[in-house]
């Protein structure tokens, strides 16, 4: 019930003031002084009571069943009653209404539903919310849910289009082809505006609570949910942070329909003002392009992995799992660069392996190597050393010797911006380790110098495993990349690393410091070897000769006759100087060595004398024989005491 109360209010003077109504009758007198109605009370035929009081009218609704708006036709065919329209300008102080549709965003922002039948800039009565009565509902059912259709139609169905407008409309409620009833409920699912600026649709939630968030929520028939999420500064978990919710009975698919790329951007100035950049994008092809990964994984069970590639090379050629294409640009002495760093903390292992790097392979015919290194490259590089305590160990200036090499006894390192950490040591060092009880929580941005003289550093760039101080590692460098390092403070070799970072939320705590006073070995790009020392299963010539390879002769036989031994064929000129013979089993063998275009027993040039070999590994030097590119090199065993089972022979060259 709608109840219009009006108070008379007296104003001291006299006169009144006559009204009438539209539709013409007797007007109401009202006086200056009060009112003053010439009846006791009046009812109209639409349920509306006027009823007078001493100081008030009061003016009740009845039972209003609609909210009905006058408006004016905007549509050369006219509006037929129960119609959906929508408002498409105004004119004489009247909104205009045209048909609306759901397959052009321009009609499709329903206002109402017509109440009569009307030509194009007549009058209309419009319905924007309760009943609509004695329409067509016979395409109904009762009940159903009415969304806008095309061209001011009510259709039964959600729209199916992708971007077709979804407005409902209301109820059916009355099935009559004539007679019919619907409840107009207009409930827009599609917001249509039209402004140069971000469209906004805004949820807002203004509470500081410890739960407080906004957000937008979509439920499955099942209740099943996904939502997307703000929560409030004062949430007691995360505040401040957005989420993207599914509650996980099917997958979290992301689609992109089109040849393009997703692409995401942050503000790492933290500006607010949309100036951020781009750090990751998703091409359509799938490469994934970033500017940094870091992957941080916690094994949960044997056989575990961080990162697993299976590629299937399809049988085709020049296939790579993993492709490194490094660009060095303009370094210089002083600058060690790792296309791959493997940092390996063992400081709590008491025992197992760890292997940098295992190639393993199945049988078939392709020869598998576990590295090929090209023109220009040494193979291998080699710092040897044991870890040991510094001469000395300084943290902005103060001894800190005893903390760094007594584990218990931490302490924070680079707490603040510009905080330094010195090594000394009276004899140099390329290594560095850091064993860390805290971690920082982000890298500390450091600078390294060599001292020069007392006083005097030069900026270094070394290879730094602990990340900026991030997790337990070496920090190494090659004595070569700094040969001007000299003894300053303290007549000891320094190296100082400075924090550049300004803020850091968690400081990193050593547990212990250590360095490494490594000899350096290598393998270089002309073959040499520098090694300490060598074991090897057969026999290494130390003058740099080699072996022509005549390898494994099963025997097994006693007849003492002269057997023929396939010999091997030299591709250039050699000069052989001695022969190598390891006899298995029996007692004795006397062979004959000689080399020929040919291997036919007898046959070719006999290499010095016949010679008897033992049981046992023989070295035997023979008169230089030159044996021209194109030759075979064969041995003859003339006769064999006891049974020998195994005959391996080489030639030294």
């Amino acid at each position: 019930m709608a109840i219009l109360v009006i108070t008379a209010i007296p104003s001291g003077g006299g006169g009144e003031a006559n009204t009438s109504s539209n539709a013409g009758g007797t007007g109401l007198a009202l006086p200056k002084v009060g009112i003053d109605l010439p009846f006791k009370g009046l009812v109209g035929t639409g349920g509306i009571t006027v009823t007078p009081t001493a100081t008030t009218i009061e003016i009740d609704g009845g039972a209003a069943e609609a909210l009905v708006l006058i408006a004016k036709v905007n549509e050369a065919a006219g509006v037929t009653k129960g119609q959906v329209v929508h408002i498409s300008g105004a004119t004489g102080g009247f909104p205009q209404v045209s048909l609306a549709s759901n397959d052009d965003y321009a009609k499709a922002d329903v206002l109402a539903i017509a109440n009569e039948t009307k030509a194009d800039n007549q009058n209309i009565t419009i319905t924007l919310s309760g009943t609509v009565a004695n329409i067509d509902t016979s395409a109904f059912t009762e009940g159903d849910q009415l969304y806008l259709g095309v061209n001011g139609a009510i259709a039964i169905t959600h729209p199916s289009g992708e971007v077709d407008a979804a407005q409902r409309i209301g109820h059916a409620v009355k099935i009559n082809p004539s007679t019919g009833s619907i409840i107009v409920e207009l409930s827009p699912m599609t917001i249509i505006d039209n402004q140069d600026l971000t469209l906004r649709y805004s949820l807002v939630n203004q509470s500081a609570g410890a739960s407080a968030s906004a957000g937008i929520t979509v439920i499955n028939n099942l209740g099943h949910r996904a939502s997307m999420s703000l929560t409030g500064a004062g949430h007691a978990i995360a505040p401040e942070q957005m989420f993207l919710y599914n509650e996980g009975y099917g997958n979290t698919d992301y689609f992109l329909d089109g040849n393009k790329d997703h692409v995401w951007y942050t503000d790492v100035a933290d500006t607010h003002n949309f100036s951020a950049t781009e750090k990751m994008r998703l091409l359509a092809d799938g490469q994934l392009i970033t500017e940094q990964q870091c992957i941080r994984h916690v094994a949960v069970n044997a056989d575990d992995h961080a990162i697993e590639i299976h590629t299937e090379a399809a049988g085709f050629g020049d296939v790579k799992a993993i492709d490194i294409d490094y660009i060095t640009g303009p370094i210089a002495l002083g600058a060690d660069e790792s296309i791959m760093l493997v940092n390996v903390d063992k400081s709590a292992s008491t025992g197992g392996d760890v292997t940098a790097l295992e190639v393993l392979t199945t049988t078939g015919g392709a020869t598998t190597n576990a590295l090929i290194v090209g023109a220009d490259v040494n193979p291998i590089k080699q710092l040897s050393g044991v870890f040991v305590d510094m001469d000395s160990a300084l943290v902005n200036a103060v001894d800190r010797l005893a903390e760094f090499t007594t584990i218990g006894s931490d302490i924070a390192l680079f707490v603040n911006d510009n905080d330094t950490v010195t090594i000394g040591n009276a004899a140099k060092f390329e290594e560095i380790e850091f064993l860390l009880s805290v971690f920082a929580s982000q890298n500390i941005n450091p600078t390294f110098e060599f001292s020069t003289g007392v006083g005097t550093w030069t900026a270094f760039i070394p290879t730094d495993g602990t990340n900026g101080m991030r997790n337990n590692g070496i920090i190494a460098w090659l004595d070569e990349d700094i040969p001007t390092w000299a003894i300053g403070t303290g007549s000891e070799y320094l190296i100082r690393i400075t924090r550049t970072r300004n803020g850091l939320s968690t400081n990193p705590v050593e547990s212990l410091v250590q360095i490494a006073e490594a000899t350096e070995f290598e393998w270089d790009k002309d073959g040499n070897i520098a090694i300490n020392n060598l074991t090897a299963a057969g026999r290494l010539k130390e003058d740099g000769t080699k072996n022509l390879g005549i390898s494994n002769f099963p025997l097994g036989v006693t007849d003492p006759s002269i057997r023929l031994y396939a010999g091997k064929k030299v591709d250039r000129d050699i000069t052989l100087s001695e022969v190598e013979v390891l006899l298995i089993g029996g007692t004795n063998a006397t062979l004959e060595a000689r080399f020929g275009p040919t291997v036919s027993a007898g046959s070719g040039t006999l290499i010095g004398a016949s010679a008897v070999y033992t049981t046992g590994q023989n070295d035997v030097t023979i008169t230089t024989a030159a044996v021209p590119a194109g030759n075979y090199v064969w041995f003859e065993v003339t006769a064999m005491t006891g049974t020998p089972t195994l005959l391996t022979l080489n030639f030294t060259y």
